[in-house]
């Protein structure tokens, strides 16, 4: 199995080094991520940028605007990047005023293997937290 799995990390550099250009690292690779908005939640996501990484090509940075829909201020939130093979959970303590925009971003694999294929994923808002302590969605007691 361990030979297995190093001749196939073996291929997936040898295929990056040769067919990766500087194009696809200047490329936009937003289609790779479908953006999951609940209309219920506090925070909307907009505006996502996804670059492929020189160093690991297989990893993406992930950019991304969360945009309040509240008149309540927000405290800190958990986003959730996830596809069939697993999930990347970002939370931070950033606040974000009514009605505003926050820049945001985290990274994410594409691909363990190349042969696999990139995995599409789904970027979704999973908590919020409001200064004044609420939460969304409402925690049940």
């Amino acid at each position: 199995m361990a030979s297995g799995t190093s001749r196939r990390q073996t291929t997936t550099k040898f295929w990056e080094k040769t067919h990766i250009t500087e194009v696809d690292f200047s490329t936009d690779h937003a289609d790779e991520i479908e953006i999951e908005n609940n209309p219920k939640c506090p925070l909307e996501i907009r505006n996502v940028h996804v670059f492929m990484k020189k160093e690991y090509p297989s990893l993406r940075d992930v950019k991304f605007v969360l945009h309040n829909r509240t008149k309540k201020k927000v405290g800190g939130f958990t986003v959730r990047l996830y596809d069939t093979k697993g999930s990347v959970t970002y939370s931070a303590g950033h606040e974000i005023e009514p009605n505003a925009e926050l820049q945001e971003k985290t990274d994410s694999s594409a691909y363990v293997y190349f042969c696999d294929g990139v995995q599409k994923q789904r970027l979704v808002v999973e908590k919020v937290r409001f200064v004044d302590g609420s939460e969304w969605p409402q925690s049940r007691q």
